[in-house]
């Protein structure tokens, strides 16, 4: 199948093109990429992070990858700077671009009725709060050297938020079929089962069937938004939705940046307990300020995640119609 397309548009999950993740992600996200190489087709790498790499042999499998596409986008700044660190000085700079999220772009969808019927029975100021399963596993504060407890800082997180009188949405963001796992709703039921009876009462749990265009419409509901998943909180930066990253990789700070809004970056490898928490609360009170800085610089970015499908697609048109009179002329030759 892969033989026959025009070309391969890889995007890693958008940051799972790292070792970061243990050997058997990376493996299960190269191996597409190196079935288009074998096939001979195009491969082009959407906008993505690349990296960290902690091993020498990781790093070498992504640099022979970086090296044989015929197109490499990066998501943001910093993950260019590792794009041409991967590629080497001897590859033509015009295969390696500087994009943005694809996220961006994806267009907001309304979710079934009894949902939106729940968005719109919250009272007051909303806070959406996305509790990432990965960052609750056990073993998860040594995997990612977080500097805390990171369930304890984001109950406490919700605890404060309820205390000046929000609305609290939990969002789950990254779901797997059994619910266990790094699934993020496991997380958030747990969250929601520490609270007191009166606190539960101010929390509602978003659904976890909805797919990205549904959540990103839900989250484009609320007054300002926290999340672990850099992607739920892209959802909230492209619908000009005030926005905070609890962060614990590089990626994250870079995709804040294309917003302008990079002081909205808190590391959970540097910051935790309360003082990640005040801070967190710093950015819920100056909202407005956000919400007005994103709708100067944000809305540049969203226009860029479109010009950069339409020059993908083009460059696929182009070298389809190039293959395509090369084996014409190919058939012409044989037939004579």
């Amino acid at each position: 199948r892969i033989k026959a397309a025009d070309a391969m548009l890889d995007l890693s999950a958008g940051d799972s093109f790292t070792d970061l993740y243990g050997p058997a992600r990376l493996k299960s996200v190269v191996r597409p990429k190196q079935a288009a190489l074998r096939a001979g087709r195009p491969l082009i790498l959407l906008p993505q992070t690349y990296g960290p790499f902690k091993t020498p042999k990781g790093r070498r499998l992504a640099e022979r990858i970086v090296r044989s596409t015929d197109l490499a986008y990066a998501r943001d700044p910093w993950s260019y700077q590792r794009l041409l660190e991967l590629a080497g000085p001897d590859v033509d700079p015009n295969r390696l671009r500087s994009g943005v999220d694809v996220a961006f772009a994806l267009e907001p969808r309304r979710p079934r009725s009894e949902v939106v019927e729940t968005m719109t029975a919250l009272t007051g100021v909303t806070a959406g709060v996305n509790v990432s399963g990965l960052l609750c596993i056990q073993g998860a504060r040594e995997r990612f050297g977080l500097a805390g407890d990171y369930f304890g800082t984001m109950i406490q997180l919700v605890r404060e938020l309820i205390d000046l009188g929000a609305s609290v949405l939990l969002v789950s963001h990254v779901g797997v079929p059994s619910g266990e796992g790094e699934s993020d709703i496991t997380a958030i039921k747990r969250l929601r089962d520490g609270l007191t009876v009166s606190e539960q009462g101010r929390v509602t749990i978003l659904p976890p069937d909805l797919d990205a265009s549904e959540l990103k419409w839900c989250i484009s509901q609320v007054d300002w938004f926290v999340g672990s998943r850099m992607h739920a909180t892209i959802a909230a930066l492209s619908t000009l939705t005030p926005a905070v990253g609890y962060a614990y990789s590089d990626k994250t700070q870079g995709v804040f940046d294309t917003c302008g809004v990079s002081d909205q970056v808190i590391d959970a490898r540097t910051c935790t307990g309360s003082e990640a928490v005040q801070l967190m609360l710093g950015s819920f009170l100056a909202r407005n300020e956000t919400r007005r800085r994103l709708g100067e610089s944000a809305s540049e970015t969203i226009d860029a995640s479109r010009t950069q499908l339409r020059e993908v697609l083009e460059y696929v048109r182009v070298r389809a119609d190039d293959d395509g009179a090369l084996g014409s002329r190919r058939d012409e030759r044989n037939a004579r």
